[in-house]
């Protein structure tokens, strides 16, 4: 079974889609519906279009065009021969598979840079977001890729992420040094990667497993209920809390497996809620939180004026 990391951050979202999508392709596509929506198509055009143009940055590069083996093999190839710059060179150990956007080498050390570019305006330092710097899909993207590289026995020297700087003002011809950016990341990635790589296991382990995943959940939840006593219901866990198990994202959906729809459980979750219409309040003095049918009742209404009149019907 082979992960790539577009299936990496898809099981970040919500394991159980991504398993669907890998393992089960009929059943996800009945469900999510197959292929892009107008949207997705809209998106991935732009991120091409943002790549394109940090590509011209370095020019000389060469792409590593297609995907598979013979992406892998070029890539190889083109290594020994030190080729400075690749776009889109492609590695895999067998179990793990990355593209990367741009990939320097070191003509003297032949040790890697990694540029991961993305079409966003948003800082992706860690000294300015410490606390969510390893939840971000972006990181976790990079993240997988150095991983795979180190397991393969190349030197990282530098990971950064390459995105648009929200300051610039094109004034005349475009002045591609000015638009990009690079928040260098590669002090932080080292120091998180042993949980960076836990991570990447678990993931594999899961999409690995031939077992539904539903039927994962609903074997544990009987052997649990045989072992251990129920829980009073005012202090039994909710159906959709999230994990914060995890150190790199602090979500992790443990509903997904209820329902074959591969839909995100935070959706789903906003979605139960509109439907049955409710509302909550919330009592601080006893941080206690209370949940209430909205009222049959008729309702005030307001006059053009502002003011409140009640209702007599």
């Amino acid at each position: 079974m082979l992960l790539s990391k577009s299936e990496y951050i898809l099981w970040r979202d919500c394991p159980h889609t991504a398993w669907l999508k890998k393992r089960r392709r009929a059943i996800y596509d009945q469900c999510a519906g197959a292929g892009l929506s107008d949207f997705e198509r809209a998106l991935a055009e732009t991120g091409n279009q943002v790549e394109e143009h940090a590509r011209r940055l370095y020019p000389g590069g060469q792409l590593v065009d297609g995907r598979g083996n013979a992406a892998v093999e070029l890539t190889s190839t083109l290594l020994a021969q030190r080729k400075p710059v690749l776009f889109q060179a492609a590695f895999t150990n067998g179990t793990l598979f990355a593209a990367i956007d741009i990939l320097l080498v070191n003509p003297t050390t032949g040790a890697l840079s990694v540029l991961e570019v993305k079409a966003t305006t948003e800082d992706k330092s860690p000294k300015k977001n410490p606390d969510t710097f390893l939840a971000d899909r972006h990181i976790q993207d990079l993240g997988f890729q150095v991983s795979l590289l180190q397991r393969l026995g190349y030197t990282v020297e530098r990971a950064a992420i390459m995105h648009l700087n929200k300051d610039y003002e094109r004034t005349g011809e475009l002045d591609l040094r000015a638009l990009f950016v690079e928040d260098d990341v590669t002090e932080f990635l080292i120091e998180w990667m042993p949980a960076i790589d836990a991570d990447i296991a678990k993931a594999v382990a899961f999409m690995s497993d031939d077992a539904e995943p539903m039927a994962r959940v609903a074997a544990s939840t009987a052997a649990a209920a045989i072992t251990a006593p129920p829980l009073p219901i005012s202090i039994r866990p909710s159906a959709h809390r999230a994990s914060t198990t995890s150190p790199i994202s602090g979500r992790h959906c443990r509903c997904c497996a209820s329902s074959l729809t591969p839909v995100s459980c935070r959706s789903a979750a906003s979605q139960r809620i509109s439907a049955s219409r409710r509302t909550v309040s919330y009592d601080r003095s006893k941080h206690t939180r209370a949940v209430r049918r909205l009222s049959t009742a008729p309702r005030s209404t307001a006059s053009w004026g502002g003011s409140r009149t009640q209702s007599t019907s």
